[in-house]
């Protein structure tokens, strides 16, 4: 210090001031970088904030619903599924179980039959339903269902099924221009039974496997159903507070219940279809299936967490039923076993439901752009520029003159 002010004395009056003046504009340039860098930091802030803050809202933020009634010239046509009751033919079973019992000499149980057969396989082809047990007669339109689809079994959580997969659409309205079915029944029963039929109308993507006995339609013996369709498409959007993926519930419920399957049990039934356990064959696992697909059934698993899918079809049924006629007017020849089933749209309506974000996308990329615009560019950098250097030429016009003297 004691050196700067020596070296400072020995200095002219002329070369003391200029040492002044520079080291004023010195610190005046170090003051200006910090100040701009400190500006520069606060709006970067100010940035992150805002696009965090327009990014959670556009995915928090609530959805527009939209349901449009739409009209078309055709309808689509649904898939039907078709499950008895019974898990197994009681004749079948009946005589089954005879000659096990002949051949273990002892009481048998339905569980025990597993052991007739070689496999879980053949014992399910054995004692469930076949297509002529079941469908007497179908029509699409004024053709036979095998001209505009086909008619598939499968095997289900309660023995064989049967899908129709129909091909095209539906031309016509009112129920001359729909499905009939007639559907029978092969087994003599006692006048008492509670026979009936599951049925259920689905769309492509739905796996009826378990729905067809925990949401189908029970269609009993005797009986004239009339079944009105009202078609719905849904189109949703997956946010995180009502997510949606492209798998079905239906087919969600299915996994989780061929899963618990797996896990409890240790082996696997012929509707699974598995590679991670064998066929089961033991009575004891046969009759654990049995139970839990029961529960299943009834309740679902809270441990099985199934969301919508975004893009589904959901077919809205409407049922009136009445008595059998005693004097028959279809072609349809009548009896004691037999149901008559029509299937068809009242109308080419349908409503079209669709969800969009309240806030678009369009809206939250604007707001970002606008807040970069403000902070980083022309709007607020240039106004404090514009300050800084209006002062800066008021205090050079104001600034007191110093005279220098040799």
């Amino acid at each position: 210090m004691e050196l700067f002010k020596v070296n400072l004395c020995k200095l002219g009056a002329s070369a003391q001031q200029e040492y002044k003046i520079n080291g004023t504009l010195l610190s005046w340039k170090m003051m200006r970088k910090l100040m701009w860098s400190a500006i520069f930091f606060v709006c970067l802030s100010l940035i992150c904030l805002q696009v965090t803050d327009r990014l959670t809202y556009y995915v928090n933020t609530p959805l527009s619903t939209n349901v449009q009634v739409v009209r078309n010239q055709s309808m689509l046509l649904p898939r039907i599924t078709i499950c008895p009751s019974d898990f197994r033919r009681p004749d079948i079973e009946k005589q089954m179980r005879e000659n096990l019992s002949k051949i273990l000499d002892r009481k048998i149980t339905s569980y025990d039959l597993i052991l007739l057969e070689n496999n879980m396989t053949q014992m399910w082809n054995a004692f469930s339903y076949k297509l002529s047990d079941v469908i007497k007669a179908c029509i699409c339109g004024d053709e036979p269902c095998e001209k505009n689809g086909i008619w598939q079994p499968f095997p289900s959580i309660r023995g064989n099924c049967f899908t129709y997969f129909a091909g095209g659409s539906i031309l016509g309205t009112g129920s001359y221009n729909g499905i009939y079915l007639l559907l029978q029944d092969v087994v003599v029963r006692e006048p008492r039974d509670p026979f009936a039929w599951r049925l259920l109308i689905h769309s492509a993507h739905d796996e009826p496997l378990l729905e067809t006995f925990s949401a189908g339609i029970s269609v009993y013996k005797e009986f004239f159903y009339d079944i009105r369709l009202k078609l719905k498409k849904f189109q949703l959007v997956n946010t995180t507070m009502k997510p949606c993926n492209d798998i079905s519930i239906s087919s969600c419920l299915v996994n989780c219940l061929k899963n618990e399957i797996e896990t409890k049990i240790g082996c696997s039934l012929p509707f699974m279809n598995s590679s991670k356990t064998t066929l089961c064959t033991s009575p004891k696992d046969f009759e654990s299936c049995d139970k839990l697909i029961a529960n299943r059934i009834q309740s679902v698993d809270p441990s099985c967490l199934c969301v919508q899918e975004c893009q589904h079809d959901w077919f809205e049924t409407t049922v009136d039923s009445s008595p059998w006629p005693t004097v028959d007017s279809s072609p349809w020849p009548t009896g004691r076993n037999a149901t008559r089933v029509r299937i068809f749209y009242d109308s080419f309506m349908y409503e079209d439901t669709r969800e969009t974000h309240l806030y678009s996308l369009i809206a939250m990329l604007c707001d970002i752009g606008g807040s970069i615009s403000l902070f980083l560019g022309a709007s607020v950098f240039t106004l404090l520029q514009f300050v800084e250097n209006f002062i800066f030429k008021i205090k050079e016009k104001y600034k007191p003159e110093v005279k220098l003297y040799n």
